[in-house]
């Protein structure tokens, strides 16, 4: 018997809204595996009850789930676990490979290189670090289905995770990396992004022409206490990849 007043925690308190504190917990548990494709969730009106939230608090969470892709509603059988069968990008706190794995991808990383190099004042600011201090530097190209989508640069605080640089495996997820071997799991994240021109060599990585349309991700990775561990940039191809947003006018609870 799944114990779901245990696993999932609202805070009425909270500045996030209840729905929102849901959907995050539900992606939790589907990314750490408590949750699997095929399980079935409560029904909204047990929920209500396990949680003590209203019924379009429900609602609202598990249409956000669905339209990212997590859950599946059928009706008069019930909510499932679900995978999204598109290479869909939606953002969130799942790391690249865990949001590919969702989608039934096979995903792999390639690191192009990985250093020691100084803080320049952008990767300072955001890590909020003295400019000059050494940090790790991380470049990967991932893949989804073999399928190059996105070159990628991570840039950690050497002080953090001193011996990153040598025990880094090749194909692994970085965040499960930094929970497993560091004790340190990214509980937040901030992310802008923009159209851009690929580059001659973002091209080549990416098996695109030069100059064709790309999204630049910059992100900055928090754990507890909105710590920065991690800041990001990186560059997606927008012919194999769709990034998903919706938004919604909060509404007062009943």
């Amino acid at each position: 018997m799944v114990h779901w007043e245990k696993l999932i925690i609202v805070d009425k308190l909270s500045h996030v809204p209840l729905y929102v504190q849901i959907v995050e917990s539900i992606t939790q548990l589907i990314e750490d595996g408590q949750l699997r494709n095929g399980d079935l969730l409560p029904s909204e009106t047990e929920f209500c009850r396990i949680l003590g939230v209203s019924r379009l608090t429900i609602r609202q969470a598990f249409d956000r789930l669905e339209h990212s892709g997590l859950i599946k509603r059928q009706h008069g059988v019930g909510t499932f676990v679900a995978y999204k069968p598109s290479t869909a990008i939606t953002p969130g706190r799942l790391s690249f490979t865990n949001k590919m794995k969702q989608l039934g991808k096979t995903v792999r990383s390639q690191v192009l290189s990985i250093e020691h190099v100084a803080a320049n004042e952008e990767v300072a600011e955001n890590l909020r670090i003295p400019t000059g201090a050494q940090v790790i530097r991380l470049a990967r190209l991932r893949f989804a289905d073999e399928a190059p989508v996105m070159v990628e640069h991570s840039f950690l605080p050497v002080e953090l995770f001193p011996d990153l640089v040598e025990a880094f495996p090749q194909n692994s997820s970085l965040y499960q990396f930094l929970q497993t071997h560091y004790n340190t799991r990214v509980l937040s994240v901030e992310q802008t992004w923009q159209p851009v021109q690929l580059t001659g060599e973002q091209a080549d990585l990416l098996e695109e022409k030069p100059g064709a349309l790309g999204i630049l991700t910059k992100l900055v990775a928090c754990t507890t206490r909105e710590k920065p561990v991690e800041y990001s940039w990186s560059v997606v191809s927008s012919s194999k990849c769709l990034y998903y947003f919706r938004f919604r006018e909060e509404e007062p609870e009943n």
